[in-house]
């Protein structure tokens, strides 16, 4: 499998720093990434067993909404 990352203009620092750990470590860059982010997700979501889904996002009110049905959602379509 193959991910590709875009890393904006702002945050290009890191592929030097990248670079240098790859060297220093010893290991190609994708392995790197790939211990880092292994890392970081460990920290984030815990232990291996738990799945994406358990991310802990946060809450956002949106304030009253009033209820409504599927056929609200249509009533402005042209098909």
């Amino acid at each position: 499998m193959q991910l590709n990352l875009h890393v904006p203009k702002d945050r290009e620092r890191l592929l030097g720093r990248l670079d240098a750990a790859a060297r220093r470590l010893g290991k190609p860059k994708n392995q790197v990434v790939l211990d880092a982010l292994e890392r970081y997700l460990e920290a984030e979501i815990g232990g291996s067993d738990r799945g994406v889904g358990e991310l802990r996002l946060p809450r956002l009110h949106l304030g009253d909404v009033r209820p409504w049905r599927r056929q609200d959602l249509y009533l402005d379509r042209e098909d």
